[in-house]
């Protein structure tokens, strides 16, 4: 076979097409870098960006680091984000415990979390571990918070006046959320769970009648009542046992008026109180 010749200028056209396409290769290629560091670039502002809305991303260095924190602190705190007014009045108090309102801030955020916690059902196991978080500093760092609550009385929340009051209210909620999740998570597909729920919920009762009260049915009051009614229904149409059917039936009434528990329900409670003294309960 005879080699190909080409002609000078054919060659030289060649050539050049050749180049061409090697330096469009090289632009490509340079542009694809300079795309993927401008990507990166943005990637790690953003990054930069995430933790400076959270606040510091690593932790306390020294002085100079203490005001930013803070401020990003106060600014979740006062948005309701507790944990990441948590995570900063943590490293700052880490760092230094006695800077400004951070140490019952740090106490009050773990106070806030707890009592979102314990209104959301999803949330409530988590509701004690958090509490307790609050009680722990109220052992290790008492003297701390008593001076930063005296410091600064107006942290103090409305209708606890001192330091000591509210230390005491945190550890009766942390008490309060542990016993209220127990009864929440008694499952009801078995006769008897209400003994176990009333066990669980009679002394949060005892406590505060209007625990979770804003968080609607989840209201320890109401649920104790309805508990206390569902017991009476099954004694008295089951077992026919109308003595501890009236027990009952008369405990749910007796919460549902101390608790102002709303009228329509107060009477469902009378209404099947009448059936039970009349025995007929299958048809209340």
């Amino acid at each position: 076979m005879k080699a190909t010749v080409f002609k000078p200028g054919t060659r030289r056209l060649i050539l050049a097409g050749i180049a061409i396409a090697v330096l469009l290769l090289l632009v490509g290629a340079g542009a694809w870098l300079v795309g993927f560091s401008r990507l990166d670039r943005l990637e790690t502002a953003s990054r930069d960006a995430t933790a400076a809305a959270r606040g510091s991303s690593k932790d306390i260095q020294g002085p100079q680091d203490l005001d930013p924190a803070y401020q990003a602190a106060t600014a979740a705190y006062q948005n309701k984000d507790y944990q990441t007014a948590i995570d900063n009045f943590g490293k700052i108090v880490a760092f230094q415990p006695d800077y400004k309102d951070s140490l019952p801030l740090l106490f009050l955020s773990y106070r806030g979390l707890g009592e979102l916690q314990s209104s959301d059902l999803g949330k409530l196991d988590a509701a004690p571990q958090t509490l307790a978080q609050a009680v722990g500093l109220t052992r290790t760092e008492s003297d701390g918070l008593k001076a930063g609550f005296a410091r600064n009385p107006a942290l103090l929340p409305a209708g606890l006046g001192n330091y000591d009051a509210l230390a005491q209210r945190v550890a009766d909620e942390q008490v309060w959320a542990t016993d209220y999740a127990k009864g929440a998570t008694i499952t009801t597909q078995q006769p008897g769970w209400w003994d176990d729920a009333i066990t669980a919920w009679e002394p949060v009762y005892q406590g505060n009648p209007g625990y979770l009260k804003e968080a609607g049915d989840m209201w320890v009051s109401a649920r104790l009542a309805d508990t206390y009614q569902a017991k009476a229904v099954y004694l008295c149409r089951v077992k026919a046992d109308y003595t501890q059917a009236l027990g009952a039936i008369n405990r749910a009434i007796e919460i549902g008026r101390n608790s102002h528990l709303p009228d329509t329900r107060q009477r469902l409670f009378v209404q099947f109180l009448n059936f039970v003294y009349q025995g007929q309960c299958q048809v209340g």
